[in-house]
């Protein structure tokens, strides 16, 4: 985990510059699609796409993490605030992330969890791959399902690690009341 100072809502838009060549930009690229509609019409599309896609086809993961306890308390669901420049402010997400190149779904889903909360979980099911936004971008994603048995040791006072990670915010949500947050 690496270390932050301030919080989500400290964050803020510094400059915006209008980008015209997008090889300086690590994660997105532009196009413009030439297709015939149904109809037999050609037509143009502007769209973003994602460069840094891998072999498996996925470029990111969505972690939906259930926190299980063994003592009766009700099982949690973990939420993360983290500023998103694109938005000018603060979202309320599940933890997520890329997959690196020399990664699978699993692993990438993991290994964010890990990064982003400190917990160790197991994958209880995946989505099939969703589309975030298709009328403007190819970025897709595979929503993956992750339990966290929290009688576990390594799993123990991991809101110690969230005050580290200040700048995303981690919290937990109970199951039994989630709908009146």
């Amino acid at each position: 985990m690496c270390s932050v100072k301030g919080k989500p809502e400290e964050a803020k838009i510094v400059e915006v510059h209008h980008v015209k060549d997008t090889s300086d930009c690590k994660w997105i690229g532009l196009q413009k699609i030439i297709y015939k509609d149904p109809n037999g019409k050609e037509r143009e599309w502007d769209s973003a796409i994602r460069t840094t896609r891998g072999s498996g086809g996925v470029d990111g993961i969505g972690i939906l993490t259930i926190l299980k306890y063994k003592d009766g308390k009700p099982d949690e669901i973990l939420l993360q605030k983290q500023f998103r420049p694109p938005v000018e402010g603060v979202c309320i997400e599940m933890p997520a992330g890329l997959i690196d190149a020399d990664e699978d779904v699993d692993t990438a889903a993991l290994r964010e969890l890990k990064e982003e909360t400190g917990y160790k979980g197991k994958i209880i099911s995946k989505s099939p791959t969703v589309f975030n936004d298709p009328g403007f971008t190819n970025t897709n994603l595979c929503l993956v399902t992750v339990e966290v048995d929290m009688s576990l040791p390594e799993n123990q006072n991991q809101w110690l690690n969230w005050k580290i990670m200040s700048s995303l915010n981690v919290s937990a949500y109970s199951c039994t009341n989630f709908q009146t947050k």
